[in-house]
């Protein structure tokens, strides 16, 4: 039913790791709700779903655990199934807020690693030819980077079987499971001593807890609970930031110069940035899902 279990890439080390301390969280789930207008072919679009989870090895991987240590598992196959509720019985105006109601409620469903598929999908009518599909997974197997090659190549798929064609899609050079074990290949020996030696220096005397100036007191346990604040630059601003060479390093720059104002400066801050890090060139082809960032 499935393949030998291979070494787990460092993001997804890191990923089950969490998990292993805190079970049936869904705080690194992942949902998107994409909106469909017009006349939809359900079959269509159940074929075409099932036809990218079977192209990529990670979309249909669970975890194990040998000797302690996280194991990649890629099923052979994944019964997908794909729901409709139907929101027409609602109020018009009650639908769109129903809607984002379900979405939020599927993403915090946990998952288990060791069972898969580590994803869920569910299709909300809101009217004829109004849907929304609401696509739920957990981190481990995917990321942002992922998810607009995932439903880039689901829109691909789906013309072609709502046209009675069977989709062609370019060869993947590798799956991911691959990577990981090039990866877990490279980063050893001199490359790991380098890079170790490297934060080591560079996270010197950083705290391990940042005591902010709060309106409230520091919980004992994370809750997970927290919100987004936004803010709004003017367009020549955010125009000159594109332009920058390392727009990154002049937002972390702003960041702490926000911080220091706030702090008075007496407290030193380490700011960071995600990258996708993929030094291989078939890592990042866009004709790939790959999972997590490292």
């Amino acid at each position: 039913m499935s393949t030998a279990g291979l070494p787990a890439s460092f993001a997804q080390d890191r990923l089950w790791f969490l998990d292993q301390m805190e079970p049936g969280t869904a705080a690194y789930n992942l949902v998107r709700a994409f909106r469909i207008t017009g006349p939809l072919n359900v079959n269509a679009l159940t074929s075409a779903i099932r036809a990218v989870i079977q192209r990529h090895e990670s979309l249909r991987t669970i975890f194990e655990s040998v000797d302690g240590e996280a194991r990649q598992v890629a099923l052979s196959g994944v019964d997908v199934q794909v729901p409709i509720l139907n929101l027409t019985d609602l109020p018009e105006s009650e639908r769109e807020r129903e809607a984002l109601r379900i979405a939020s409620e599927e993403g915090k469903k946990p998952f288990d690693l060791t069972r898969g598929p580590l994803l869920r999908t569910v299709l909300l009518q809101l009217s004829r030819g109004r849907y929304i599909l609401v696509l739920a997974m957990h981190h481990i197997i995917t990321d942002g980077w992922s998810i607009s090659i995932l439903f880039r190549e689901l829109a691909h798929c789906y013309e072609d079987f709502a046209s009675g064609r069977e989709p062609e899609l370019p060869e993947l050079p590798l799956q991911y499971a691959e990577y990981a074990q090039w990866q877990r290949e490279y980063i050893t020996g001199e490359v790991l001593a380098k890079q170790v030696k490297y934060w080591k220096n560079k996270l010197a005397g950083a705290q391990t807890i940042l005591d902010l100036p709060t309106d409230r007191p520091r919980p004992a346990t994370h809750s997970w609970h927290g919100a987004t604040e936004e803010l709004i630059f003017e367009k020549q601003v955010l125009r000159r930031l594109r332009n920058l060479r390392r727009p990154r390093a002049a937002l972390s720059s702003w960041y702490r110069w926000r911080l220091s104002k706030r702090c008075s400066g007496a407290i030193p801050a380490r700011t960071a940035f995600w990258s996708a890090h993929l030094r291989r060139p078939a890592a990042r082809s866009k004709s790939k899902t790959w999972s997590g960032s490292s």
